[in-house]
């Protein structure tokens, strides 16, 4: 054309770069919403988690040893939140024939079938 060229007009680039813009705060709105450290599944597992802690301070080493066992071996048969709160009545009782918690003497408590049926009536 005669050496005169159109020019294009502005907002033709200017849309693209806009959409662009666009695209990208609302991008990273999405993952900044994604990042929230409060959600409540870690609420309750930090309240899980207190519990537990609260649990150990109040429980020597071997008292706990005890309780761990015990739910392992009832939770089959109760569900392990009957077998924590069985368990935890057991203790008591195994505490009062096994005041040191040794764990020999507990180990022949825990064998002795009868006494361990008796203890668990209690607790029923």
């Amino acid at each position: 054309m005669n050496g005169i060229e159109i020019a294009q007009p502005y907002h033709q680039y200017k849309i693209p770069f806009m959409y662009k813009l666009f695209f990208i705060l609302f991008v990273s709105y999405l993952t900044a919403c994604n990042s929230s450290a409060d959600t409540n599944a870690d609420k309750k597992n930090d309240s899980a988690n207190q519990q537990t802690s609260k649990l150990r301070n109040s429980y020597t080493e071997a008292e706990m040893n005890f309780i761990d066992a015990c739910v392992e071996s009832s939770k089959a048969s109760l569900g392990e939140a009957k077998a924590y709160t069985f368990c935890k009545c057991m203790l008591p009782q195994a505490k009062a024939k096994v005041p040191d918690m040794d764990s020999t003497a507990m180990d022949a408590l825990g064998r002795d079938t009868a006494e361990v049926t008796r203890m668990a009536a209690n607790c029923k």
